[in-house]
């Protein structure tokens, strides 16, 4: 069926981090970017 993997937990944590943050990071700077198309005006991240 499926093959087992063993990672270690500092491995595991930083994947896990890893995908969180990405996620977050995603979310703050791809949910402005939805309303901005078909505007005029200049978009500032800040």
């Amino acid at each position: 069926m499926y093959a087992k993997i063993r990672i270690s937990r500092k491995t595991y944590w930083d994947k896990v981090c890893g995908c969180w943050f990405g996620k977050n990071a995603g979310g703050t700077f791809g949910s402005p970017l939805e309303d901005l198309y078909g505007r005029e005006e200049m978009f500032d991240v800040w």
